[in-house]
């Protein structure tokens, strides 16, 4: 999937201007799931002690924004104005 791809999620962290973060199990889903079921009969005894699975389960990588402030501003804008254009179809 999408995820997987470094240039995206570069990108996508340039254009919202925070650190997006991919976990290395690219399927934490299933990973969530099974700590939320957890969490419901008692196998963990609070939220915080579920994280801790999850935490110890999991690495993850970082994607920082390094895109300048005033190409975001002009992306964004672009972005913004084919989006306007679209409202009417």
């Amino acid at each position: 999937g999408v995820t997987a791809n470094d240039f995206f999620l570069g990108f996508q962290a340039d254009v919202m201007e925070a650190t997006v973060r991919r976990p290395a199990m690219l399927e934490i889903t299933a990973l969530g799931a099974a700590i939320a079921a957890g969490l419901a009969v008692g196998v963990w005894p609070s939220l915080d002690e579920a994280k801790k699975i999850q935490e110890a389960a999991c690495t993850y990588k970082e994607f920082n924004p390094k895109m300048a402030k005033e190409d975001v501003k002009e992306r964004k804008g672009k972005w913004n104005d084919a989006i306007t254009r679209t409202l009417n179809w």
